[in-house]
């Protein structure tokens, strides 16, 4: 017996456990969405232990288990339970057949996979979930998905307006035509019905029903487009002006590829929303407007067109579900392929210099044939099943009508041909029903990883002041870490840094200098303790405002594609006369000049064009032009040669702004006013250089370490 559980597709890589957990719960009838649960438990960089995901089902009322089994003992066990997976994933088994298992895979769908492929990749751990005492029940609200507070579905009241008057129009037209029709057929076979309409008559209305028709239409299209642009505005405005307004820490378990399909279904929305949701109505009240007039004509005709749309609605309402799944792992499994293709093509120097083309080729193969399974399934569902049993429908329904409307005594011919010309319109509707419905259910999926966005809360905007009185930085007992549950990156550091000094953290790597220097900038929140600048708490500031003042230059410095003009402007309004002069005065940027369009250089691919040296010059004169109180750089010298790193280092000792450097390269922070040692996220040395190498401890062994280097 198949323990089906629902589909949870995970919206982060490192959320397959949560997402398990999700559709464990709500096959034992208690929903929660992503958001409820990353409040009580957030995944972090580093996903989730089976302890952590065991803790979560007892929270919500489970009596939840793991084990270390084989898979002779998982016969033994309760299902649905989940799996941990090729050592690396978690996976619910929902059967456990002799030849086959089948999984609700976080990453892919629901999938089968043979019993020798299941013990090759099951790790040994399972993880049981049963009601417990305390289990209380949750429905999933209907449409939930349409709810999201955040989207802002704006529509253009007016054009809407226009709209539905045109379709009322429109109506009037389709009917128009059939009745034409069955007053021609009557007249022709000297039926009573057909008498007092002459040709001419008959032709004059057909043309006026033709000039009435184009011109609806094409009022219609009109206003359809203001409502497309409109509509399609907002919605992006909400998701992608949310999403640059999110922390920093949100993007460190989330995939660039993945966050740009996600916005990529905000115009999958727009398009199909502004374009289905006029037709849907249409074909909607069409099928409603025909099926009554054909009451009207013949009521035993009415009787029979009802009970064929029924027959129709009912076998689309069985496949509902099957088709919904076949969509959501279409969607899911081109999200994976798509999001190898993005990797390959941003890291294409590394796979060429590592000679693994082949790999990467092989792996984004992998996952595109899966796109390619995912493919075929939905297309036997919705174009092989659903689809041709729609299309019989709407080919046998009308035949079926006329042969009955021939056969009542009280339906002229003209009547029975024109409620079959009708009731192909009708089924034509119910059709064009069918796919609004199954782009319905695309749209859906798609809301539901737009979810992950508009749900996770935009970063605080900070207090009011706008004035950084100096560049003093003091941290007491500060900690961060990634997750509620997680190890602390950062335990307990506590620091003085005065104004105009330079400082120095150093450290192994992973030691958290980086996440320190983050924290500086108010990239991070700290989870505990406060960080004052200028003898103020972080969160009294403006934080845009703050961070105008605060110029960070990371390692890896990228390029936004432009100019480089437009580069070095980047969020400030001076002047480009003024920034070419100062750029010219720093004394780094002599580069610029010798280039054929200088300062209008255009950057492409996110500064590859440029050296590591010329991006990080570049970076660091962005920062500098702003004149902020402080500088913090992460290793943004590394790439920099010794001449220009001095002429670097001259022109941020002139400034006389506060410095913090991080640095693997020790020669480079000799001349610190304090070195700060980091280790395991804590502060375990600090003293000048002199004096740390007197001590003969940590920073010594690393001074020595890099000279012997």
């Amino acid at each position: 017996m198949r323990h089906r559980v629902p589909v949870r597709i995970q919206v982060s890589q490192t959320e397959c456990g949560l997402a398990c957990c999700l559709a464990v719960l709500e096959h034992l009838g208690c929903y929660r969405s992503f958001t409820d649960a990353r409040r009580c438990l957030r995944p972090g960089r580093s996903g989730l232990s089976i302890i952590e995901l065991q803790d979560y089902l007892r929270d919500n009322g489970c009596e939840a288990r793991s084990y270390r089994a084989g898979t002779g003992r998982l016969t033994e066990l309760p299902l649905p339970a989940i799996v941990f997976w090729e050592k690396s994933h978690f996976v619910v088994l929902e059967h456990l057949g002799r030849h086959r298992v089948g999984l609700m895979d976080p990453g892919l769908g629901r999938r089968t996979v043979s019993r020798a492929a299941f013990e090759e990749s099951y790790s040994g751990v399972v993880l049981t979930a049963t009601r417990g005492p305390g289990f209380q029940p949750r429905r999933r609200q209907p449409l939930h998905q349409w709810r999201l507070p955040g989207l802002t579905w704006d529509l253009d009241l007016a054009s809407t307006g226009v709209i539905a008057a045109t379709t009322v129009l429109t109506y009037l037209v389709t009917l128009v035509m059939p009745m034409i029709t069955a007053h021609l057929v009557d007249q022709v076979t000297g039926a009573p019905a057909g008498a007092g309409m002459s040709a001419r008559t008959l032709l004059l209305a057909t043309a006026a029903a033709v000039v009435l028709y184009v011109a609806v239409e094409y009022v219609r299209t009109l206003a359809t487009s203001r409502v497309v642009r409109r509509l399609g505005a907002g919605l992006m405005q909400t998701s992608f002006g949310h999403l640059l307004r999110l922390p920093l820490s949100y993007f460190a378990t989330r995939v660039p590829g993945e966050l740009m399909q996600r916005l990529a279904g905000v115009n999958y929305l727009r398009d199909t929303l502004s374009s289905q949701l006029v037709s849907s109505l249409f074909d909607l009240g069409t099928t409603v407007v025909v099926l009554g007039y054909i009451w009207v004509v013949s009521p035993q005709l009415g009787l029979a067109a009802t009970a064929i749309l029924v027959l129709l609605l009912t076998f689309l309402l069985l496949t509902r579900q099957p088709l919904s799944r076949a969509i959501d792992e279409e969607i899911t499994a081109l999200m994976e392929a798509q999001g190898v293709q993005y990797d390959a093509v941003s890291s294409i120097a590394q796979i060429k210099i590592g000679g693994y083309t082949t790999t990467m080729e092989s792996k984004w193969r992998k996952e595109y044939d899966r796109s390619l399974t995912a493919l075929h399934s939905r297309m036997r569902w919705q174009n092989g099943i659903v689809g041709s049993v729609s299309a019989a429908f709407q080919l046998f329904g009308p035949f079926t009508l006329l042969l009955y409307g021939t056969t009542l005594p009280t339906t002229s011919l003209g009547q029975a041909v024109a409620v079959s010309s009708l009731a192909a319109t009708m089924l034509a509707g119910v059709s064009g029903l069918l796919g609004a419905y199954t782009d319905f259910i695309t749209c859906s999926n798609h809301l539901d990883r737009l979810e992950d966005i508009i749900d996770t809360a935009a970063e605080p905007t900070g207090g009011g002041r706008s004035v950084i009185s100096d560049g003093r930085i003091e941290l007491e007992n500060l900690s961060f870490r990634y997750a509620n549950e997680s190890v602390p990156v950062l335990d307990g550091v506590s620091l003085t840094i005065r104004d105009g000094e330079m400082t120095a953290l150093v450290g192994q790597s992973g030691s958290g200098k980086t996440t320190l220097a983050k924290v500086l900038c108010s990239l991070y929140a700290p989870s505990s303790g406060q960080v004052r600048i200028g003898g103020h708490l972080l969160e009294d500031y403006d934080r845009d405002v703050l961070r105008r003042h605060i110029g960070y230059v990371p390692q890896d410095v990228t390029l936004h594609n432009g100019t480089l003009m437009e580069n070095l402007a980047l969020g400030s309004d001076i002047p480009e006369e003024e920034i070419v002069r100062r750029c010219r005065s720093l004394g780094f940027l002599d580069f610029i000049d010798s280039l054929p369009m200088g300062y209008y250089t255009q950057v492409s691919d996110l500064g590859a064009n440029f050296s590591g040296g010329q991006r990080q010059r570049l970076a660091i004169a962005r920062a500098l032009l702003r004149h902020p109180r402080i500088m913090v750089l992460d290793e943004a010298t590394s790439a920099l040669d010794r001449l220009n790193e001095h002429r670097v280092n001259k022109v941020l000792r002139d400034l006389g702004c506060t410095r913090v450097v991080i640095a693997h390269r020790l020669e480079t922070v000799r001349s610190a006013d304090t070195i700060y040692v980091m280790d395991s996220g804590r502060v375990v040395e600090h003293g000048t250089h002199q004096s740390l190498i007197q001590a003969n401890s940590i920073y010594a062994a690393l001074y020595k370490k890099g000279a012997a280097a």
